[in-house]
């Protein structure tokens, strides 16, 4: 029963495992964790590989009742608010991303962005995910 379980969650499309593995299918980034550099900028990174954030794909789902996936929409967009839409297609900080070009030209997928190659690029994706989240917070778009 218990395995019955554990294939059906790796299988189903709509649970976190499987959006896990679609965005970070990947092994430990030694980069990341291996660096020297300021630890608020590895934590940063970190919530965001782990979901611990607060965009509305995750923050829905903890709502009594739980809304559905497919309702967890941008305030500004209008479609499904999740990590890749914060960070490289919201409307909402469009002004960030071009100051932004030069980083998101070499990290052009949220995989990436989210694995950083080099301690320098630590820095400079997790600064650029904190002015999200500090925009997010200031257009109230948090829920």
């Amino acid at each position: 029963n218990l395995e019955l379980k554990k294939t059906k969650i790796k299988t189903s499309l709509s649970t976190m495992h499987q959006r896990y593995e679609f965005f970070f299918n990947c092994n430990h980034n030694k980069i990341l964790y291996n660096s020297m550099v300021p630890d608020r900028y590895r934590i940063v990174i970190t919530r965001w590989r782990l979901s611990c954030h607060s965009l509305f794909i995750e923050t829905g789902r903890y709502k009594r009742p739980p809304i559905e996936r497919e309702s967890r929409k941008c305030l500004i967009c209008n479609i499904l608010e999740d990590e890749e839409h914060a960070l490289l297609f919201c409307l909402a900080h469009r002004h960030i991303r071009l100051h932004s070009r030069e980083l998101l030209t070499r990290y052009s997928t949220i995989k990436s962005l989210l694995n950083p190659m080099n301690s320098d690029d630590i820095i400079l994706i997790a600064k650029y995910i904190l002015e999200i989240e500090k925009n997010m917070e200031a257009l109230q778009m948090l829920r």
